[in-house]
């Protein structure tokens, strides 16, 4: 028995190997920025503001819609087999992963479990869900569970080669400036009031 649980764990470590490096973008760098969240969390949201201020700092005339987000933060969910080119100075990845080890620079978006888990649950809804919400919150897949143990892998399990900016959706809501100002701070880069 004994030695039964010695396999299993190695050979749960090495699928979480595979699985963990499954989750890269086809051409990884070593500078890449991936923002993470659990589901719901506001990161598309994010992905909307970053892919305007990298427009911003390029000097370009555009704008980003639902319908062109991916072509300035990849969503390695979606795009993870496809090149990723490194347009701007800085290369956002974005990711609803538990916590990963391959991710070196991240950026962890987090919300109020509750306004996320009644957003969740009407976002599964919508693709055929059936269950009621207390099931939904109960589930270790997608509820209360399912949340603390994403924040708490991403906040309490990281190795000291992951670095970390916390970003709440939150204070994004009400001092958006402020927000964004620090994350780019952190990220070397000044940006100017405009």
């Amino acid at each position: 028995m004994k030695h039964f649980k010695l396999l299993k764990n190695i050979f749960l470590r090495k699928i979480k190997f595979f699985i963990n490096r499954d989750f890269l973008p086809k051409n990884p760098q070593h500078d890449d920025i991936y923002i993470v969240e659990f589901p719901k969390s506001g990161v598309t949201w994010l992905s909307f503001i970053l892919g305007n201020i990298l427009i911003s700092l390029e000097g370009k005339n555009e704008k980003v819609t639902f319908y062109n987000h991916h072509k300035y933060v990849m969503d390695i969910h979606q795009q993870a087999s496809s090149d990723f080119i490194h347009k701007y100075n800085l290369r956002f990845v974005k990711s609803h992963l538990e916590y990963n080890q391959y991710y070196f620079f991240v950026i962890y978006m987090i919300r109020n479990p509750f306004d996320v888990l009644v957003s969740y649950y009407n976002f599964k809804r919508d693709l055929g869900y059936i269950r009621s919400f207390d099931e939904f919150i109960r589930s270790d897949r997608y509820g209360i569970n399912a949340w603390v143990r994403h924040v708490n892998g991403w906040l309490f399990k990281r190795k000291g080669n992951n670095h970390l900016h916390l970003i709440r959706y939150e204070d994004l809501l009400n001092n958006g400036e402020e927000s964004i100002g620090k994350m780019f701070d952190n990220l070397g880069v000044i940006l100017n009031e405009k």
